[in-house]
């Protein structure tokens, strides 16, 4: 029996992946409002947490949230707090754990730049990987042998607009680095493109993103799956059409949910993840450009129309398996394998209502609801232990 975790009223929760055992994680430190799961040990008995002092949108994208970093111990309850040595900036959390498991990856903002470095475990011995002024990089993903990581970059949050440069062509861009700072590399890049979310697959042989023609698409809605070798080589779009859900906008007016939708691989490293949307559809909210970040999208479900599914692709041959079916004002999105890859979790949001946690049986074809949340108020970013 596997165990999924998943975010719940800025909570984290448990669930087996049969429905049963259903609980929130407890943690016996009061001051903080938001608390949010990352990596996982190789044991399994452990995972690294973010809490967070203040949860004001307008203070966390420019990095004025404080931030905390823990390691829980699944076996006994216990937390510690840790990366608090020779602390990077305010806002920080930890992205990956590295071999060894004795340094990880961190995201840092600091003078509204996300920047990434390695440090040890308790936060000694920092490192840069990103440097001041090279724009905002986050959405880390280390290959299978600990020794590249994939990001994206764009432009910083205090400048419109700044210089393309040669790992920075277009709007966002796919970089790689090694994990000691050298030889950077760029992955995609193109004026009119917004390249996003990079992942590596099993055998570390391709990348996996995001394309989303954004100057069509300023919401963000919509993208295509790309895949591509490290060095830019063999690139090629596996979907078409802009047909994949990326910038998701769900759930009521009073718990409302979002963010970005993006591909996994499996196990096997055969399929990607795929959220097809159907054509014509449009989420439950309308687009103010004029908002401030983050803050764009304002809650209207009568713009609601449509809806999407989770398929499996190949994406060397094109072969399609729908796992679910689009049914008129349901979203299914952000998919994730099981370790065995034979099943997927993933969240389901129906228009004017909280999001859900469900599983699919890919063998049997069958589903099963996981968790409405915290007292029915939503799930989301479901994934295995």
């Amino acid at each position: 029996m596997g165990i999924i975790t998943f975010s719940t009223s800025n909570q984290i929760g448990l669930v087996n992946d049969d429905g049963t055992g259903e609980k929130l994680l407890q943690f016996p430190i009061c001051s903080q409002v938001r608390w949010a799961g990352g990596p996982v040990f190789k044991s399994q008995r452990k995972m690294l947490v973010t809490s967070f002092e203040d949860t004001s949108i307008s203070k966390l994208v420019v990095g004025k949230a404080r931030t905390h970093s823990w390691v829980y111990d699944f076996t006994n309850g216990k937390i510690e707090e840790v990366l608090n040595k020779n602390r990077i900036a305010p806002f920080q959390t930890c992205s990956a754990i590295l071999p060894g498991e004795k340094r990880v990856v961190i995201s840092a903002i600091l003078k509204g730049e996300e920047r990434i470095f390695t440090a040890n475990l308790d936060g000694s011995d920092p490192v840069e990987l990103t440097r001041a002024g090279e724009g905002f990089s986050y959405g880390v993903d280390v290959n299978p042998a600990g020794e590249r990581i994939a990001f994206h970059v764009t432009d910083a949050k205090q400048a419109k607009k700044t210089k393309a440069t040669w790992f920075k062509p277009g709007h966002y861009c796919i970089n790689t680095i090694g994990v000691d700072g050298t030889d950077r590399g760029l992955v995609a890049g193109k004026e009119g493109h917004l390249f996003f979310g990079p992942i590596w697959s099993p055998n570390g042989a391709w990348l996996a993103f995001l394309d989303c023609l954004y100057l069509d698409d300023p919401a963000h809605f919509w993208a295509d799956i790309w895949i591509s070798r490290e060095d830019g080589t063999g690139q090629m779009a596996v979907t078409t059409g802009q047909s994949h859900w990326f910038g998701t906008t769900f759930g009521t007016k009073e718990n409302r949910g979002g963010g970005s939708n993006i591909t996994r691989w499996s196990p096997d490293g055969n399929v990607l993840a795929y959220t097809r949307v159907a054509p014509g559809s449009h989420p439950d909210c309308e687009f103010h450009p004029e908002n401030p970040d983050h803050l764009e999208c304002e809650y209207n479900p009568g713009m609601a129309k449509g809806g999407s599914q989770i398929c499996t692709i190949n994406p060397f041959t094109g072969e399609l398996n729908e796992v679910t079916e689009i049914e008129e004002s349901r979203w299914d999105f952000r998919a994730t394998f099981s370790p065995d890859g034979k099943k997927l979790v993933f969240t389901r949001a129906w228009v004017n209502h909280s999001s859900e946690i469900w599983i699919a049986n890919l063998e049997t074809g069958n589903q099963k609801l996981l968790t409405k949340g915290m007292e029915g108020k939503g799930a989301d970013f479901g994934k295995w232990l």
